[in-house]
């Protein structure tokens, strides 16, 4: 039955057999053609060589009928067998072609020759049918086996070098990661549970007029050289119990004191983070706003000007007569709250109305008071305009008196900040931002330069940082495979998903049908998706189903379909941010984060962006681990064949398979 097999695995094999013996050429090429094998003929050398080696070279060897054995009788004139080996392999194009001698002598000289001139085996005549066979079987494996293992050793090389090329784009982010550090336009530091610095960028010194060899190893306390040994001795305490809490954050402008002893306005920012060993450090941002705050003091005294031009032009400004209630406002005021200056005055309720409503009480009580007492006042609201936007607003106003100190008129400006105090947030949410983004950029160089023990433990720390970044209670990755969504793994936070049995009880493992999850939108477009709220579910499958059928989107948009969504109605989730995990080019599953509450702040870009770059640096984890077993399992797969092959054949022989093949 093993015979029997190994003949038909052979049966396309091509066998050249060269003898000047027709009788010999007949046997072996009838033994062999029943056996399923394609025979070529040669009665000489030069008939064989001519053949294999044709003189014109522009033929390539892949169009020759180049055979995959040849059995090669030793005597013959003019060419005998050992000859025509060596031709044979002294040529590329057939040196790697097995060579079996047939010869009738048994002497062992003759034997040790056939090996040393590049032969691999050795049949003495008479021929017999069975040990041909086995002989041409053995080498025909032999043969096959090492084709096998020079492409297996040639995909592995292929996936090394797709793995050094990973490595390489890792090191590369590393060093972009270490250029944002070293080329921002902020000054930042890395001070330890000491105090001490233990790194510092080149705008951070630059701000304090100290070089980074005079800062790096020392406590803080050298930037306050003005102060007492018991000032500073309070600053390093005040220090150490703000490391204490993991949550503490200090932001706010400060003056500082320079090397030189000059002074600067700096916005300073600080939080605490833990490595995994358990070392506290503070990172600190500073900025040098002294240019800033000095145009905003230019800008103030430019106010004052405008406000005493606008109050002799009679720009922005407006009155208030006490006894008729009448409101007199100039262009420029009705400009200000969008109004055309062609319309009648508002009332004072109708402005009371245009007042916003967070702000309405003060400015009634302000405007009052002013009435009450004949005090003048300045505050700062906001009205809402007829499109619905808002306007920032610095309300100035004076009380004329009679004789009687009676309030008969009030009259005043109003200057329009709007631009400044958009400016203002939009700075400061940047500032926010960054300092965010930075404190998660820190998180990702730490998940990916960690070394991990296991996939549970890679999963686990990547999930604990992605709840805590995109502030959800729960995180998974799921495999995706045949249409089935699995749960691989899974943090949950049982204080926020409360009584929710059915999130509660979640465990790696579970399978859903892909259709009936949020997954489904991020393996049918390959892109990351989120939903800020449920009603974006709407939006986002109705998108779906308009691909397969505008009237059953229609309907189902008509019938509110996060209602009916099978993830919705067993979960409840409503706000979900998720993004495919490729490996080797394929969704190899899924990195999400979700909650059963909507967000009040939307997932931005930035959140996006790292968590693509998190389950990017998942797929490479995943990628390297596959190529690792990959070639464990060749490893093995290899050993047990030769091990095997040894068991047939003898010890002897076995080791012979194993010179020829090293």
């Amino acid at each position: 039955m093993k015979i029997h097999q190994q003949q038909n695995e052979a049966i396309q094999a091509n066998i050249l057999i060269v003898d000047d013996a027709t009788t010999n050429l007949r046997l072996l090429s009838k033994i062999l053609r029943q056996q399923g094998y394609e025979v070529q003929t040669a009665l000489n050398g030069k008939q064989a060589i001519a053949s294999l080696q044709p003189s014109d070279s522009a033929i390539p060897t892949t169009d020759l009928a180049k055979p995959d054995l040849i059995l090669l009788d030793i005597m013959m004139p003019e060419m005998d067998g050992y000859e025509i080996c060596q031709q044979l392999k002294a040529d590329v194009r057939t040196s790697d072609i097995p060579v079996i001698f047939i010869s009738v002598s048994d002497e062992v000289a003759d034997k040790v020759k056939a090996f040393e001139v590049g032969g691999v085996d050795y049949i003495t005549k008479p021929l017999h049918r069975e040990e041909v066979l086995v002989r041409v079987q053995h080498q025909l494996k032999l043969q096959n086996l090492q084709k096998q293992l020079i492409e297996k050793n040639e995909r592995l090389e292929q996936e090394i070098a797709v793995r050094q090329k990973v490595e390489l784009e890792l090191s590369n982010r590393n060093k972009l990661k270490q250029s944002i550090f070293s080329y921002a336009q902020v000054g930042i530091c890395l001070t330890d549970e000491n105090g001490c610095f233990v790194e510092v960028n080149f705008v951070y010194c630059q701000i304090y007029g100290f070089t980074v060899a005079e800062l790096l190893g020392k406590p803080l306390t050298v930037l306050f050289p003005h102060l007492t040994s018991q000032e500073q001795v309070k600053l390093i305490q005040e220090y150490q119990d703000f490391i204490q809490d993991l949550n503490n954050y200090d932001q706010g402008e400060f003056t500082i004191w320079r090397k030189d002893g000059s002074k600067l306005i700096v916005d300073l920012r600080r939080c605490c983070f833990e490595q995994d060993d358990g070392k506290r450090f503070v990172i600190t941002t500073i900025m040098d706003i002294t240019a800033r705050q000095q145009t905003q003091e230019k800008l103030c005294k430019s106010e004052a000007n405008l406000v005493a031009a606008q109050r002799v032009a009679h720009v922005g400004n407006w009155e208030y007569d006490v006894k008729t209630q009448k409101m007199t406002w100039s262009s420029e005021l009705f400009r200000i709250l969008g109004l055309e200056p062609t319309e009648p005055e508002p009332t004072y309720g109708e402005l009371l109305e245009r007042i916003y409503p967070d702000d309405k009480a003060l400015f009634q009580q302000t405007v009052e008071q002013s009435l009450t007492t004949g005090a003048s006042y300045e505050i700062d609201h906001r009205i809402l305009r007829s499109d619905g936007s808002i306007r920032y607003l610095v309300a100035r106003g004076e009380a004329v008196l009679n004789e009687q100190a009676e309030v008969i008129r009030l009259f005043g400006t109003a200057v329009d900040i709007t631009e400044r105090k958009l400016a203002q947030t939009e700075l400061w949410e940047k500032s926010e931002a960054l300092a965010e983004f930075s404190a998660h950029l820190k998180q990702l160089h730490r998940l990916n330069t960690t070394n991990y023990y296991s996939f549970e433990e890679l999963f686990a720390d990547y999930l604990q940082t992605g709840c805590a970044i995109f502030n959800c209670p729960i995180g998974m990755i799921t495999r995706i495979e045949d249409q089935v969504c699995r749960i691989t793994a899974i943090k949950t936070n049982g204080k926020v998903i409360g009584n929710n049995s059915k999130l509660k009880y979640l465990t790696p493992n579970q399978e859903f049908n892909l259709a009936d999850t949020y997954c489904a939108a991020i393996a049918s477009t390959k892109k990351t998706v989120t939903y800020n709220h449920r009603d974006e579910i709407v939006v986002k499958q109705t998108h779906l189903l308009c691909m397969e059928s505008r009237e059953l989107a229609t309907a189902v948009a008509n019938q509110q379909p996060w209602q009916d969504h099978p993830l919705y109605q067993n979960l409840g989730l409503e706000s979900y941010l998720g993004t495919p995990i490729f490996v080797k080019g394929e969704i190899y599953g899924i990195l999400n984060f979700s909650s059963t509450q909507s967000r009040s702040k939307r997932f931005d870009t930035q959140q996006q962006e790292i968590i693509e770059l998190m389950a990017q640096s998942l797929g490479r984890f995943i990628a390297a681990h596959q190529i690792q077993m990959q070639r464990q399992q060749v490893e093995e797969a290899l050993r047990l064949i030769f091990q095997g092959t040894a068991s047939k054949t003898g010890n002897q022989f076995f080791r012979s398979c194993v010179r020829y093949l090293a």
